[in-house]
């Protein structure tokens, strides 16, 4: 119930959503029309280009935010509690001190690989892997070939932790956390690890909770041919990227082409 819940403040709040300019500085309106208090709803609303370096307060107090450029379209997030009925105003005025604020992250998102492609014997070789924003997968790649750290792209808020098996497996993992904070950075760091820092096993912040095995996992892309699910597991090439990540979002885009589902090819 929780997450259907969430799912409707979240739309109430884009609906109700306006903003005036003043003479100094825009305000931007929030109403919940529900009676109920919302933790943590997620607004968004476009932003002016001509808005460079600013702040967002309510009731005098500096509320974090991110800014979004994804394509042409430039977007401001931000996380807010309201109390039930509230209407709540959020000052945007620029920033005259010019200092561009760091805030404290609330999501992450991660790609580390290892770099110049040493393979042999089913394994790529290496005790480091390197964070990239942006990587086309080998074709030889395989499951458990130590290519990734944790087997491919990860991300996660303060609450729970994902990781997603970019080879044929193609499906989502969770990594459970007993923990409130962010932790991806140090999971996985090892190409071959002792079992009491295997994140397999129980670890101080948590650990891999999710048996996969031949399923999707907990969400992904299949198709229903052949009397079976199809994973997207024979393609003519993966591409992986983070456009961006921040304190509010962070995103992984998986592109796969040239998907083979029986005897015909998926674009």
């Amino acid at each position: 119930m929780p997450n259907q819940i969430k799912l409707i403040v979240m739309l109430s709040v884009s609906l109700f959503l306006t903003a005036c300019s003043s003479k100094d500085a825009i305000i931007i309106k929030v109403i919940n029309p529900i009676d109920q208090n919302i933790k943590d709803a997620v607004v968004e609303t476009p932003i002016d280009s001509k808005l460079q370096i600013f702040t967002l307060q309510s009731d005098n107090v500096e509320i974090p935010f991110q800014i979004i450029n994804d394509g042409e379209k430039r977007t401001l997030k931000f996380v807010t509690d309201l109390s039930a009925n509230e209407t709540k105003s959020i000052r945007v005025e620029e920033n005259l001190l010019q200092d561009v604020k760091r805030f404290k992250a609330r999501t992450y998102a991660e790609l580390s690989a290892k770099k110049g492609d040493v393979y042999y014997d089913k394994r790529f070789r290496g005790n480091k892997f390197e964070k990239v924003s942006y990587l086309k997968v080998p074709s030889i790649h395989t499951d458990h070939d130590a290519l990734f750290k944790y087997e491919g792209p990860g991300w996660e808020s303060e609450k729970v932790g994902y990781r997603f098996y970019l080879d044929w497996r193609n499906a989502t993992d969770i990594f459970g956390k007993n923990k409130n904070q962010l932790i991806l950075d140090q999971v996985g760091t090892h190409d071959t690890v002792a079992k009491d820092d295997s994140y397999h096993s129980m670890q101080d912040w948590g650990m891999d909770i999710f048996k996969v095995g031949n399923s999707l996992g907990i969400g992904s892309i299949g198709m229903w041919t052949d009397g079976k699910v199809n994973m997207v597991s024979k393609t003519d090439s993966i591409i992986c990227s983070i456009p961006y990540k921040g304190p509010i979002e962070a995103k992984i885009i998986t592109d796969y082409y040239g998907w083979q589902v029986g005897i015909k090819n998926m674009i």
